[in-house]
């Protein structure tokens, strides 16, 4: 009994480790995926930024999001919308979320970037510094 006990507790405390190791990792990459898109050409002139003001977003920061958007574009001439949600799928858990359209993109799908919230990722999507 005190064999299967030690057992029980080996396997759980090894699965801990290991979730804790996985999200070590995932956070790990996800910090050098950030640093990357800090490092991007700044939009064209003419480029629509379009802020999703969906209802998770919304909660989330979307609001913020869309002045700072505002603040910004104004230099860069790049227009900003809203839309009720960008992504009409999954990816509204991952928001606030905006979709970049680039100067003469035709569409119909364009890139959304996920978790937009601060000054700094608003800018790292304008492409400034």
């Amino acid at each position: 009994m005190v064999a299967l006990i030690i057992c029980l507790l080996l396997t759980i405390k090894g699965q801990l480790v290991v979730s804790a190791f996985l999200a070590q990792q995932r956070t790990t990459t996800y910090q050098s995926t950030r640093q990357l898109q800090l490092h991007v050409e700044p939009l064209e002139s003419g480029s629509t930024i379009v802020v999703c003001l969906g209802p998770t977003c919304k909660k989330t920061g979307g609001k913020k999001a869309l002045a700072l958007f505002e603040q910004f574009a104004k230099e860069l001439n790049v227009n900003v919308e809203t839309v009720s949600c960008v992504s009409d799928c999954a990816e509204c858990g991952l928001g606030p979320n905006v979709e970049i359209r680039k100067a003469g993109d035709d569409g119909p799908f364009y890139p959304i970037r996920n978790g937009i919230k601060t000054e700094e990722d608003v800018k790292s999507v304008l492409g400034i510094d």
